[in-house]
Protein backbone atom coordinates (compact mmCIF):
# COMPACT_ATOMS: atom_id res chain seq x y z
CA UNK A 1 0.00 0.00 0.00
CA UNK A 2 0.97 3.38 -1.22
CA UNK A 3 1.20 6.27 1.64
CA UNK A 4 2.67 9.46 2.45
CA UNK A 5 3.70 10.85 5.57
CA UNK A 6 5.50 14.01 7.20
CA UNK A 7 8.28 13.24 9.19
CA UNK A 8 11.48 14.76 10.73
CA UNK A 9 14.44 12.30 9.97
CA UNK A 10 16.09 11.37 13.47
CA UNK A 11 18.79 9.08 12.59
CA UNK A 12 20.22 7.29 8.75
CA UNK A 13 22.01 4.05 8.65
CA UNK A 14 24.14 2.44 5.88
CA UNK A 15 22.36 -0.62 4.36
CA UNK A 16 24.32 -1.20 1.48
CA UNK A 17 26.55 0.32 -1.09
CA UNK A 18 23.55 2.45 -2.10
CA UNK A 19 20.98 2.51 0.11
CA UNK A 20 20.04 3.74 3.55
CA UNK A 21 18.16 3.07 6.33
CA UNK A 22 16.57 6.09 7.60
CA UNK A 23 14.36 6.34 11.45
CA UNK A 24 12.08 9.15 11.13
CA UNK A 25 9.49 10.88 13.83
CA UNK A 26 6.38 10.63 12.06
CA UNK A 27 3.72 13.26 12.31
CA UNK A 28 1.10 9.94 11.38
CA UNK A 29 2.57 6.96 13.63
CA UNK A 30 5.27 7.77 15.66
CA UNK A 31 8.97 6.42 15.45
CA UNK A 32 9.34 4.71 12.00
CA UNK A 33 12.03 3.25 10.06
CA UNK A 34 12.23 3.10 6.08
CA UNK A 35 14.47 1.19 3.88
CA UNK A 36 15.53 3.96 0.92
CA UNK A 37 16.94 1.90 -1.85
CA UNK A 38 19.54 4.32 -4.25
CA UNK A 39 19.76 6.78 -0.97
CA UNK A 40 23.30 7.40 -0.95
CA UNK A 41 23.23 8.77 -4.68
CA UNK A 42 19.44 11.10 -4.47
CA UNK A 43 18.99 13.59 -2.01
CA UNK A 44 21.88 13.34 0.37
CA UNK A 45 20.92 17.37 1.56
CA UNK A 46 17.44 15.92 2.64
CA UNK A 47 18.67 13.14 4.52
CA UNK A 48 20.64 15.34 7.56
CA UNK A 49 19.29 15.21 10.79
CA UNK A 50 16.27 16.78 11.90
CA UNK A 51 15.58 17.63 8.08
CA UNK A 52 11.50 17.86 7.95
CA UNK A 53 10.59 16.06 5.15
CA UNK A 54 7.71 14.66 3.09
CA UNK A 55 7.79 11.23 2.39
CA UNK A 56 5.78 8.77 -0.68
CA UNK A 57 6.41 5.19 0.52
CA UNK A 58 5.36 1.32 -0.32
CA UNK A 59 4.24 -0.56 3.23
CA UNK A 60 3.89 -4.28 2.23
CA UNK A 61 2.83 -5.02 5.49
CA UNK A 62 2.73 -3.17 9.03
CA UNK A 63 5.71 -5.94 10.26
CA UNK A 64 7.81 -5.50 7.08
CA UNK A 65 10.19 -2.16 6.35
CA UNK A 66 8.65 0.32 4.60
CA UNK A 67 10.14 1.32 1.54
CA UNK A 68 10.60 5.28 0.30
CA UNK A 69 9.97 6.31 -3.23
CA UNK A 70 10.69 9.54 -2.95
CA UNK A 71 11.69 12.02 0.11
CA UNK A 72 11.75 15.96 -0.27
CA UNK A 73 12.51 18.42 2.26
CA UNK A 74 9.26 20.79 2.98
CA UNK A 75 11.17 23.29 4.80
CA UNK A 76 14.54 24.73 3.82
CA UNK A 77 16.12 25.52 7.54
CA UNK A 78 19.32 26.59 5.56
CA UNK A 79 20.65 28.78 8.58
CA UNK A 80 20.71 25.47 10.77
CA UNK A 81 23.19 23.41 8.63
CA UNK A 82 25.13 26.35 7.66
CA UNK A 83 25.35 28.33 11.23
CA UNK A 84 28.19 26.97 13.01
CA UNK A 85 26.34 27.16 16.19
CA UNK A 86 23.66 26.06 14.80
CA UNK A 87 24.42 23.02 13.62
CA UNK A 88 26.06 22.13 17.04
CA UNK A 89 22.74 22.91 18.65
CA UNK A 90 20.54 20.92 16.23
CA UNK A 91 23.00 17.71 16.83
CA UNK A 92 22.45 18.11 20.85
CA UNK A 93 19.03 18.18 19.69
CA UNK A 94 18.84 15.34 17.48
CA UNK A 95 20.96 13.03 20.04
CA UNK A 96 18.85 14.01 23.07
CA UNK A 97 15.17 13.37 20.70
CA UNK A 98 17.19 10.12 19.67
CA UNK A 99 17.25 8.63 23.35
CA UNK A 100 13.55 10.24 24.07
CA UNK A 101 11.31 8.86 20.67
CA UNK A 102 12.40 5.49 20.34
CA UNK A 103 9.42 4.18 22.51
CA UNK A 104 6.79 6.55 20.84
CA UNK A 105 5.54 4.19 17.93
CA UNK A 106 2.13 6.23 17.77
CA UNK A 107 0.70 9.32 16.66
CA UNK A 108 1.57 12.24 18.62
CA UNK A 109 0.85 14.92 16.07
CA UNK A 110 1.20 17.81 18.60
CA UNK A 111 4.31 16.63 19.83
CA UNK A 112 5.96 16.87 16.19
CA UNK A 113 4.91 20.04 15.69
CA UNK A 114 6.33 21.28 19.25
CA UNK A 115 9.43 19.97 17.70
CA UNK A 116 8.97 21.32 14.00
CA UNK A 117 7.95 24.34 15.07
CA UNK A 118 11.41 24.71 17.36
CA UNK A 119 13.58 23.71 14.13
CA UNK A 120 11.56 26.59 12.63
CA UNK A 121 12.18 28.93 15.21
CA UNK A 122 16.17 28.10 15.95
CA UNK A 123 16.72 28.26 12.07
CA UNK A 124 15.51 32.07 11.86
CA UNK A 125 16.42 33.29 15.47
CA UNK A 126 19.69 34.48 17.05
CA UNK A 127 19.29 34.98 20.30
CA UNK A 128 20.31 31.05 20.77
CA UNK A 129 23.08 31.01 23.61
CA UNK A 130 20.72 29.72 26.05
CA UNK A 131 18.51 27.73 23.87
CA UNK A 132 20.45 24.31 24.52
CA UNK A 133 19.14 25.25 28.29
CA UNK A 134 15.91 25.95 27.55
CA UNK A 135 15.79 22.99 25.69
CA UNK A 136 16.30 20.72 28.17
CA UNK A 137 14.32 22.38 30.83
CA UNK A 138 11.65 22.47 28.60
CA UNK A 139 11.57 18.64 27.84
CA UNK A 140 12.25 17.59 31.49
CA UNK A 141 8.68 19.40 32.26
CA UNK A 142 7.31 17.88 29.41
CA UNK A 143 8.14 14.85 30.66
CA UNK A 144 6.27 15.48 34.29
CA UNK A 145 10.46 15.58 36.13
CA UNK A 146 10.28 19.22 37.17
CA UNK A 147 11.80 19.13 40.11
CA UNK A 148 10.29 21.53 42.63
CA UNK A 149 9.90 25.22 42.70
CA UNK A 150 11.54 25.81 46.29
CA UNK A 151 14.81 27.16 45.91
CA UNK A 152 18.24 27.20 47.26
CA UNK A 153 22.07 26.45 46.23
CA UNK A 154 21.81 22.32 46.93
CA UNK A 155 20.23 20.84 43.88
CA UNK A 156 19.43 17.26 45.12
CA UNK A 157 19.01 15.29 41.66
CA UNK A 158 17.59 11.82 43.76
CA UNK A 159 14.88 14.02 45.17
CA UNK A 160 14.27 16.91 42.90
CA UNK A 161 14.43 19.70 44.57
CA UNK A 162 15.87 22.56 45.85
CA UNK A 163 17.13 23.32 48.80
CA UNK A 164 19.32 25.55 51.23
CA UNK A 165 20.81 22.34 53.51
CA UNK A 166 23.21 19.46 52.06
CA UNK A 167 21.23 16.63 50.65
CA UNK A 168 21.84 13.31 53.01
CA UNK A 169 22.15 11.57 49.71
CA UNK A 170 25.51 11.98 47.63
CA UNK A 171 24.24 13.24 44.20
CA UNK A 172 23.74 16.84 44.86
CA UNK A 173 25.02 19.95 43.12
CA UNK A 174 25.64 22.81 44.61
CA UNK A 175 26.55 26.93 43.75
CA UNK A 176 24.71 30.01 43.21
CA UNK A 177 24.61 28.52 39.58
CA UNK A 178 21.74 26.12 41.45
CA UNK A 179 19.32 29.06 42.01
CA UNK A 180 19.83 30.32 39.02
CA UNK A 181 18.59 27.50 37.62
CA UNK A 182 15.84 26.98 40.20
CA UNK A 183 15.03 30.48 39.08
CA UNK A 184 14.84 29.05 35.67
CA UNK A 185 12.72 26.30 35.60
CA UNK A 186 10.10 28.89 37.30
CA UNK A 187 10.48 31.12 33.74
CA UNK A 188 8.92 31.23 30.42
CA UNK A 189 10.58 31.28 27.47
CA UNK A 190 11.43 34.43 26.43
CA UNK A 191 13.26 34.85 29.93
CA UNK A 192 15.31 31.99 30.10
CA UNK A 193 16.60 32.77 26.41
CA UNK A 194 17.19 36.34 27.50
CA UNK A 195 18.42 35.74 31.16
CA UNK A 196 22.18 36.78 30.79
CA UNK A 197 24.36 33.55 31.88
CA UNK A 198 27.81 33.48 31.59
CA UNK A 199 30.04 30.86 29.55
CA UNK A 200 30.44 28.91 32.91
CA UNK A 201 27.45 28.62 34.51
CA UNK A 202 26.10 27.66 31.04
CA UNK A 203 27.99 24.93 31.08
CA UNK A 204 27.36 23.90 34.49
CA UNK A 205 23.75 24.29 34.12
CA UNK A 206 24.20 22.18 30.87
CA UNK A 207 25.98 18.96 32.68
CA UNK A 208 23.54 19.58 35.89
CA UNK A 209 20.51 18.72 33.43
CA UNK A 210 22.72 15.90 31.83
CA UNK A 211 23.09 14.54 35.19
CA UNK A 212 19.62 14.96 36.54
CA UNK A 213 18.01 13.42 33.10
CA UNK A 214 20.38 10.06 33.05
CA UNK A 215 18.93 9.59 36.90
CA UNK A 216 15.53 10.00 36.18
CA UNK A 217 15.31 8.79 32.72
CA UNK A 218 15.53 4.77 32.08
CA UNK A 219 18.54 4.13 29.89
CA UNK A 220 19.52 7.84 29.29
CA UNK A 221 23.09 8.53 28.27
CA UNK A 222 25.21 11.37 28.07
CA UNK A 223 26.13 12.23 24.20
CA UNK A 224 29.01 13.38 22.47
CA UNK A 225 27.33 16.47 21.00
CA UNK A 226 27.46 18.17 24.55
CA UNK A 227 31.17 18.53 24.62
CA UNK A 228 30.78 19.84 21.47
CA UNK A 229 28.12 22.06 22.05
CA UNK A 230 29.95 23.71 25.43
CA UNK A 231 33.33 24.23 22.93
CA UNK A 232 31.62 26.59 20.56
CA UNK A 233 30.25 28.61 23.26
CA UNK A 234 33.61 28.88 24.99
Amino acid sequence: MKETCKAIIIKRISYSDTSVIISCFTKSSGLKSFIYKGGKKKNAATLLPLRIVEINYYQHNEDALASINSINSTAALSNLYQHPVKTSILFFMNEFLGQLLGKIQYAEPHLFEEIEQELIWLNESEEITNYPVFWMIRWIEKLGLKPSTSSGKFFDIESARFSDHKPDGVLYHFGDEMETLSFLFRQDRLTILSYPLKKNDRKKLLNVLMDYCRFHIPEFKTFKSVEILQTVFE
